[in-house]
């Protein structure tokens, strides 16, 4: 017994000492998340979760909110559903459409980086600094305007410093439950790419 004590105490040992060192992960608030002290070539990809600006009943683009200050009608987690939140005293259903935004700030160009979008059960489209970067079926207002697909997306994208803009569309139509129900994950290219892959791998098997 007292050997097998000597072997875990310093395994135990450096465990804690790993889990006081890992950083903490960023979280989006107010739909803000502030990645300038992660840096996705070390500290490894990231899901944009928290909080993001939602707007319902609207699809804006990117040229809408440089012509205007928009006010979202709540701050919205993602991912999760929007069935069941209050909107001006009005419950949601799962049908609808509406707008996410997520102000990213970032303290280095990364022109390895990369977005995944996983399947949302609907159809969406993502832009990035004023470009449409992904999308996936059709979105619309609605149902006879919108066609769902489902499809995960990955992307290689060019962050800039210091402020980046995602803005999200979403519409559904077909789902029993309807907004963003999987994460959008940002990082190095090549270490979302093997992800991918993996994950294909484990489908298939």
């Amino acid at each position: 017994m007292s050997s097998l004590i000597k072997i875990l105490f310093p395994v135990s040992l450096l465990f804690l000492i790993s889990c006081s060192n890992q950083k903490e992960i960023p979280i989006a608030k107010k739909g803000i998340i502030d990645l300038v002290n992660w840096d996705i070539n070390i500290d490894g990809k990231i899901n944009l979760n928290g909080e993001w600006e939602f707007w319902w009943e609207k699809l804006y683009v990117p040229e809408d909110f440089q012509d205007q200050d928009l006010i979202p009608d709540t701050f919205l987690y993602f991912p999760d559903y929007w069935n069941g939140i209050k909107i001006n005293g009005k419950e949601l259903a799962a049908e609808g459409f509406a707008t996410y935004r997520l102000k990213v700030f970032t303290n280095s160009a990364d022109h390895t980086a990369a977005i995944r979008v996983k399947n949302q059960n609907t159809s969406f489209k993502l832009f990035l600094n004023n470009e449409l970067i992904t999308e996936n079926g059709q979105v619309g207002s609605a149902s006879e305007e919108s066609i769902p697909q489902y499809k995960a997306s990955l992307v290689p994208v060019k962050l800039k410093n210091g402020k980046n803009e995602l803005i999200l569309q979403i519409a559904n139509f077909s789902h029993r439950k309807g907004g963003g129900g999987h994460p959008i994950i940002l990082g190095p290219y090549q270490e979302i790419l093997s992800h991918r892959d993996m994950y294909f791998t484990l489908d298939i098997i």
